[in-house]
C-alpha cells in the first residue's frame, strides 16, 4: 500500500513538472517576444520615454513569470543588453541634438557679427555725415535759411546714430546670449 502512495505521489510530481516545464516554455516563448520587440523598437523609434517603459514592463514581466532559471538569466541579459544600446543611443541622439544646436547658434553667432559691422560701418558714415553738418554750419552763420536746413538735417542725423547705437548695443546683447548658451551646452 505504501508502494501505491509513492506511484501515486510520483506519477503526480511528474504530471506537475510536466505542467510546470510547459508553463515556462510558453512564458519564455512570449517573453523573448516581447525582448525582440524591445530591441526592434531601440533600433526603430526615438520616442525613449516609450522605450524606456516598454523595457521596464517587460523587465516587470520577467521577474513575476514562471520561469527556469537559465530562461529567467538569458532574459535579463537581453533587457540588460536592450538597456545599454537604447542607453548608447539615446546619448548619441542628444549629442547629435546638442551639436546641431551648436551649430546653428554658431551660423547665428555668424550673422549677428556680420550685421554688427555693417551697423558700426553705417554708424561710423553718419558719424562724419555730421561733421560735415557741423562743419557746413560754422561756414553758412549769414544764410538762416540753410541754418535751419542744417539743423534739421543734423536733428534727423543724431536721431539715426541714437537709432544705430541702439542696434548695435541690442546686438551685441545677443551675441552675448548666444556665447552663454554656446558655452552652457559644452
Amino acid at each position: 500500500q505504501i508502494r501505491t502512495v509513492f506511484d501515486e505521489l510520483n506519477s503526480k510530481q511528474s504530471v506537475d513538472r510536466t505542467e510546470y516545464e510547459s508553463e515556462c516554455n510558453e512564458n519564455y516563448a512570449k517573453l523573448t517576444q516581447k525582448v525582440d520587440d524591445c530591441f526592434a523598437l531601440v533600433l526603430g523609434v526615438t520616442d525613449f520615454k516609450l522605450i524606456r517603459e516598454s523595457m521596464i514592463t517587460v523587465q516587470s514581466e520577467v521577474k513575476i513569470a514562471k520561469l527556469k532559471k537559465e530562461q529567467r538569466s538569458e532574459l535579463f541579459s537581453r533587457i540588460r543588453e536592450a538597456f545599454s544600446q537604447f542607453d548608447k543611443k539615446k546619448d548619441e541622439f542628444f549629442s547629435k541634438r546638442r551639436e546641431e544646436r551648436k551649430s546653428k547658434l554658431g551660423e547665428i553667432k555668424d550673422n549677428l557679427v556680420e550685421k554688427l559691422n555693417r551697423f558700426q560701418e553705417l554708424l561710423n558714415k553718419d558719424i562724419e555725415q555730421l561733421e560735415v553738418f557741423k562743419k557746413k554750419i560754422e561756414e553758412a552763420n549769414d544764410n538762416e535759411v540753410l541754418v535751419n536746413d542744417l539743423n534739421n538735417r543734423i536733428t534727423a542725423m543724431n536721431a539715426r546714430i541714437n537709432d544705430k547705437n541702439k542696434n548695435i548695443e541690442d546686438t551685441n546683447a545677443r551675441i552675448q546670449d548666444i556665447d552663454k548658451e554656446i558655452a552652457e551646452n559644452q
